[in-house]
């Protein structure tokens, strides 16, 4: 299944996470939103490569980026810089912002038969999305790729889940988050 789109090769793949965020023009963001809750302010975005999520609380910053490579103004603030590979889970807890964060990310490589049934799945998913986009294809008659960020808050936690489709490489990228917050609200 051979498809040319804006996505780029779904195994270079890098989660980031920073105590900076990217410069603005750096996320060539599609879909983008802020909320806020608490004393916490979430940026969300989509970019054609994956997503970037900013949180701010308390005059700090944590921000999680789903991208080709890591911007090198952001390596020397990092907490994380990891390619996509398999399922992996990491726990962040910052020095300053009272918060707690954990991160799960997963690149699931699949035959075309079952990335056609998951990417149906995410397509049905599209309307209970916080964020989504389908991105165009070349070739009407293959699947588009898309993407859908889900942001939800319950008591003194936000969770965001993200799912990238990947047609090229048959390729669904999955990440969830969760900030816990410490602290005065």
């Amino acid at each position: 299944m051979r498809v040319d789109s804006v996505r780029p090769d779904v195994t270079s793949l890098m989660l980031q996470v920073s105590q900076k965020a990217p410069h603005p023009e750096l996320l060539s963001a599609v879909e983008k939103d802020v909320f806020r809750t608490h004393d916490v302010t979430a940026e969300i975005a989509l970019t054609p490569m994956g997503h970037a999520v900013i949180w701010k609380r308390q005059g700090s910053v944590l921000c999680e980026l789903i991208a080709e490579q890591a911007p090198a103004s952001a390596s020397a603030r990092s907490c994380l810089i990891q390619k996509i590979r398999g399922c992996k889970t990491h726990i962040i807890r910052p020095a300053t912002g009272g918060w707690e964060y954990s991160v799960s990310s997963q690149l699931e490589l699949l035959e075309p038969d079952q990335f056609l049934g998951a990417h149906e799945d995410l397509l049905s998913d599209l309307h209970r999305a916080t964020l989504s986009h389908v991105f165009p294809t070349r070739n009407r008659l293959s699947p588009a790729p898309l993407s859908l960020l889900m942001l939800e808050v319950t008591g003194h936690a936000i969770s965001v889940h993200a799912f990238h489709s990947f047609p090229t490489h048959c390729g669904i990228v999955r990440t969830q988050s969760l900030l816990e917050l410490s602290g005065p609200h």
